[in-house]
């Protein structure tokens, strides 16, 4: 009997030193996050996300073959207050391989381990008070 084993990631997506992928936005407010993104690959890469709401790519993440000068990139992302759901996202971020009109190819797609994934919860607009409490 033979058996499959998958091959293991295309590229490797981990934080960046100094950045906390755990974050509380405030609904008015807007935060950053960056990833390093590791080609495990010999072909060279471009990576986007597949669309979040309220996340934003701000960045090309280009990346040259493993072992050469570039084979790593950094994935900014812009994270919107605003624009986030309400109980705020939980994964993520889903980076694939780009088509040839910039769009995600979802067939190409990696992204951090659950530890790492995005984790960011939306908070009280900065500088709202509650001003009564009925119960």
């Amino acid at each position: 009997m033979a058996s499959a084993q998958a091959a293991g990631p295309l590229w490797i997506i981990q934080p960046a030193t100094g950045n906390n992928p755990t974050q509380t936005v405030a609904e008015n407010g807007t935060a950053t996050m960056q990833y390093l993104v590791h080609n495990q690959s010999g072909k060279p890469k471009k990576l986007v996300i597949q669309p979040m709401a309220g996340i934003s790519q701000t960045a090309p993440c280009q990346l040259a073959p493993k072992g050469q000068a570039g084979s790593t990139c950094t994935l900014n992302l812009a994270i919107n207050g605003q624009a986030l759901p309400r109980n705020g996202v939980h994964s993520g971020p889903v980076v694939c391989q780009a088509n040839s009109d910039g769009s995600p190819n979802p067939n190409q797609c990696y992204q951090p381990s659950p530890a790492n994934s995005l984790n960011i919860t939306r908070g009280l607009a900065a500088g709202a008070t509650i001003n009564s409490l009925n119960f």
